[in-house]
């Protein structure tokens, strides 16, 4: 294939790699069941969009090489469910999320610069955290990747599918917008509709003239009646049950609020699909999560069939859990969620948490305050965990606009069922699987497992997160903001208090290990930061250990905000 058929310039030092992907494209898009080009001039649009968005050098090839090769692992995979056109089965998703870390192994062998293999890794990472393989959230997922999940995400809506006809134009930006937040960082969606509109010309071009594609996007992991449908289905897919009418109220216009609500995100030391690849080595039918946070790993360590065990002192963390991993039945329906959006925008009452007017405007702290009064009307506690879940999901929606993206935003009803109807499903594993609500200490003392996953907590403890997302989280569903400053008091003295010196932190660390000696095989997450190196985790692991028998690390750093990862195994 030549350089100038596909109108994709290479520069001379691009050259050599480059032709050897384009000798691939057309392989990787009839896996995919595409039935013309896709990767190249997805490609094209990714390029001009990085550009925009301030990329440019090195940076710019790295996107360039992983655009054209971002589906290489869909290759490798070689199952028939990708052509099929049914709805995929719970185990074949959890296959597909495969696919992204096989691609960033296919870009290593190609020799693509370390930013473009983390770029093929994450072009499935979610603004809103719920993406794979990591399950990254926010400017935690690199700008090349973020580039990629929106250009991708525009790219099949306007393709023919196994599972689905190709939307037209409008629908398709309709649709992009709508996932603002959600799937996609609201700025990378207004700089690619800026730039589709400028293109409008484009569609009045013969239908398979060279131009015709140019915005090819695969929307495969998202759609509006069922959102978590996302290694395959799409927004525009039709729905399985007949239309829904939920009380989403009218659509307005959103405008900036009058001063600024800054809740900074948390930055993402997790590292999901390294975890996950780690311990399906290890053999164990029961582990125990003493610091779940958000129980992403625990839902898929649950779907794999072990027993989970999870706990978080934090109750925003408890409920999550609650909602996935203890409950194994319970689901929320549509008159369920018409109940919790049952006149959230209308009701006329005060704002009963007055902590959540410093976080937010008056109109947002109302509807989240009726929210949380209208989940208190629900049946049974497990379905009060689940209408939280999405509650705090709508949290940091609000969060990820910006006076210049604000127009993108959807009506907070919008969004809840959405976000609902885009839920993880519930699983039912055959295990009495826990969510405890104590402290961490005192939880691995007293539980009996094959295995312990621990990431421990930060030195800044509880103290830390009071003012981001998940100070909010815990503000809001105990009710009152002093409620955190009992939490963070209770930690005197645990894991989870502020520390200033490091053998301080050793030795609270060590407190909490020596209550884990009867669990037989341990295995400990940790990431740079800057506090305490890998070598010191393992000195204090030694101590309780006869010996690490193994330690994993993955390299993160080829792009800002990356880190090298480690899990140290010990029994």
């Amino acid at each position: 294939m030549q350089v100038q058929s596909v109108g994709l310039e290479l520069s001379d030092a691009e050259r050599p790699i480059g032709g050897r992907l384009l000798k691939l494209v057309s392989e990787i898009d009839r896996v995919e069941g595409y039935s013309e080009p896709h990767a190249i001039p997805l490609t094209r649009l990714a390029v001009e969009l990085g550009s925009r968005a301030g990329l440019h050098g090195s940076d710019l090839s790295s996107l360039k090489f992983a655009a054209l090769a971002h589906d290489v692992g869909e290759r490798a995979l070689k199952r028939e469910y990708l052509l099929s056109p049914r709805r995929l089965t719970t185990e074949e998703r959890l296959d597909l999320v495969r696919h992204s870390i096989l691609g960033e192994q296919a870009g290593a062998q190609f020799h693509l610069s370390r930013a473009a293999q983390l770029f093929i890794r994450w072009h499935h990472e979610w603004w809103n955290g719920y993406g794979y393989p990591d399950g990254l959230s926010g400017e935690a997922i690199p700008l090349g990747a973020r580039i990629l999940r929106a250009v991708d995400t525009y790219c099949a809506l306007i393709s023919d599918r196994p599972y689905r006809p190709r939307h037209d134009y409008a629908t398709a930006e309709a649709i992009l917008a709508d996932q603002s937040g959600l799937e996609c960082d609201p700025r990378i969606i207004k700089l690619l509709l800026e730039l589709l509109r400028q293109k409008q010309v484009a569609r009045e071009r013969q239908a398979r003239g060279p131009d015709a594609f140019l915005f090819p996007v695969e929307r495969d992991w998202l759609q509006v009646d069922e959102v978590w449908d996302i290694q395959r289905a799409d927004a525009g897919a039709p729905p399985i049950e007949p239309p829904i009418e939920l009380p989403i109220g009218p659509k307005t216009e959103m405008r900036p609020p009058s001063r600024a609500f800054v809740v900074p995100r948390e930055r993402n030391r997790r590292w999901l699909g390294f975890e996950l690849s780690v311990l399906r080595r290890l053999k164990f039918t029961s582990i125990a999560i003493p610091f779940s946070g958000r129980p992403d790993l625990a839902w898929y360590l649950k779907a794999w069939g072990r027993q989970v065990l999870t706990n978080d002192v934090c109750q925003w963390a408890w409920w999550m859990s609650r909602a996935l991993i203890e409950n194994s039945r319970e689901t929320l329906d549509v008159d369920d969620v018409a109940l919790v959006l049952g006149d959230v925008d209308t009701a006329a009452r005060e704002t009963g948490n007055p902590a959540l007017r410093q976080m937010m405007t008056e109109d947002d702290a109302l509807w989240f305050d009726n929210v949380w009064h209208n989940i208190q009307r629900l049946d049974s506690e497990d379905q009060r965990a689940l209408a939280y879940s999405h509650a705090f999901d709508v949290f940091d929606y609000v969060l990820s606009f910006s006076p210049e993206t604000i127009h993108l935003r959807r009506p907070l009803s919008e969004a809840y069922t959405a976000l609902w109807r885009g839920r993880r499903p519930v699983i039912d594993n055959d295990h009495l699987n826990l969510a405890a609500n104590r402290d961490g200490h005192d939880f691995i003392r007293d539980v009996r497992a094959d295995c312990m996953f621990v990431q421990l907590p930060r030195p800044e403890g509880l103290a830390g997160p009071h003012s981001r997302i998940s100070g909010w989280r815990e503000t809001w569903i105990r009710g009152t903001e002093t409620a955190w400053d009992s939490l963070v008091e209770e930690r005197v003295g645990r894991l989870g208090d502020e520390v200033a010196s490091k053998d301080h932190y050793l030795e609270l660390a060590a407190d909490f290990l020596e209550r884990a000696r009867h669990i037989p095989k341990w295995a400990i997450a940790h990431s740079d930061d800057g506090f305490l190196s890998a070598a010191e985790i393992g000195e204090l692991v030694r101590q309780f250990r006869r010996r690490v028998e193994v330690t994993y690390t993955k390299d993160f750093s080829g792009v800002v905000g990356g880190t090298h990862a480690y899990i140290m195994i010990a029994g």
